[in-house]
């Protein structure tokens, strides 16, 4: 995990921006390559397989702020709501499920 973080982090750093999307598959291709792992064509398909696989299990700790769900029953009543998301891209389809 701190492996996973200190190229999240050099990513984000490099980025130049003061909010960068991270992209996780080039985070886990950065690790199979430093791990030694060839040729590139089989990490590209592990590497969208792990960053699902990640997020999926990450989840279990995610929870919504109090109130949460009340504030959008109250909002629904009045608005039209619409779901954003800015998650990395292979996240994005398991989070909003």
């Amino acid at each position: 995990r701190d492996h996973y973080y200190r190229i999240m982090h050099q990513q984000r750093d490099q980025s130049g921006e003061e909010h960068p999307e991270i992209i996780v598959e080039e985070i886990w291709d950065t690790l199979l390559k430093e791990q030694g792992m060839r040729p590139a064509s089989a990490r590209f398909r592990l590497t969208a397989i792990l960053a699902q696989l990640y997020r999926g299990i990450s989840r279990k700790r995610l929870r919504p702020y109090p109130g949460v769900k009340e504030t959008l029953d109250i909002l629904r009543g009045s608005y039209r709501l619409a779901l954003r998301r800015s998650a990395p891209s292979a996240w994005r389809a398991i989070s909003i499920r």
